[in-house]
C-alpha cells in the first residue's frame, strides 16, 4: 500500500490516485474497527467468529508501513480522483473534509455528489441528503423526495425481510417501521415527479445494489 501511494502521489498516472486514496481510506477503517473490538464495543464479536475482522488481517499488516506523511495526501489524492470523474470520490471528500467541506465554495464537489447519486451510489445519495438538510436550496421538494424515496424503499424491503426471520425481534421491526414515515416527501413536492425521479434512479442501479 504504502508503495503504491508513494507512486500515484509522485506520478499523474490516470486510476492511480483513486486506487490509492482507497489504499489510505482503507486502513483508516480497518484500524478503527481493530481498536472498537479491542476496547470491546463489539460484544458479539468471539460469538460471531470476528469474521470481517479476520478477513482484514492482510490490511492491517499492509497499513503499518503507510506512514502519517503518505496519509495526509488522502485530500489531494480525493481531489485528482473527482477530477478524473471516479465514483464516489466526491462522497469520499466530504466525509474527508468533515466541518471544513464548505458547499458554496465546492460546486464541482456538489455536481459530482449529485452526478453520482442519481447513479445509484448509496454513500453519495447519503451525503447528499445530508448536506440538502443543512442547505435547502441544495435540491428541489422533488429531488428531496426521490432520495427519501430510495431510503424508504431500502427500509421497506429490510422490514419485510426482518419480519420473514425464523426468529423475529418486534422492537427491531418496529423500530425499522417508524422509520418509513420519516421518509415522506417534503412539502411542495410532486408525487408523480418525485416518482419519476425515484424509478431514474432506480433504472441506474445493478442488483447487488
Amino acid at each position: 500500500m504504502q508503495r503504491e501511494i508513494q507512486i500515484a502521489v509522485s506520478s499523474d498516472q490516470r486510476g492511480k490516485a483513486g486506487e490509492a486514496a482507497w489504499h489510505i481510506r482503507t486502513c483508516e477503517n480497518v484500524e478503527r474497527l481493530r481498536a472498537e473490538v479491542d476496547a470491546g464495543w463489539h460484544r458479539k464479536c468471539e460469538a460471531d467468529g470476528c469474521a470481517l475482522l479476520a478477513g482484514m488481517q492482510q490490511d492491517l499488516a499492509s497499513c503499518q508501513a503507510v506512514d502519517a506523511a503518505s496519509r495526509a495526501q488522502l485530500v489531494p489524492l480525493l481531489r485528482r480522483s473527482l477530477a478524473e470523474g471516479d465514483q464516489g470520490a466526491a462522497a469520499a471528500l466530504v466525509l474527508a473534509l468533515g466541518k471544513g467541506f464548505d458547499v458554496a465554495s465546492e460546486p464541482t464537489v456538489v455536481a459530482a455528489l449529485r452526478r453520482d447519486a442519481w447513479a445509484c451510489d448509496r454513500v453519495s445519495q447519503h451525503w447528499l441528503s445530508m448536506l440538502a438538510a443543512q442547505h435547502p436550496r441544495l435540491l428541489t421538494p422533488n429531488e428531496i423526495g426521490a432520495l427519501r424515496e430510495e431510503k424508504r424503499a431500502a427500509i421497506s424491503k429490510a422490514t419485510e425481510q426482518a419480519r420473514r426471520r425464523p426468529v423475529s425481534h418486534s422492537a427491531h421491526i418496529a423500530a425499522l417501521e417508524s422509520l418509513l414515515a420519516s421518509f415522506e416527501p417534503p412539502p411542495g413536492a410532486d408525487p408523480a415527479e418525485v416518482a419519476r425521479l425515484a424509478a431514474d434512479i432506480q433504472s441506474r442501479c445493478t442488483p447487488e445494489r
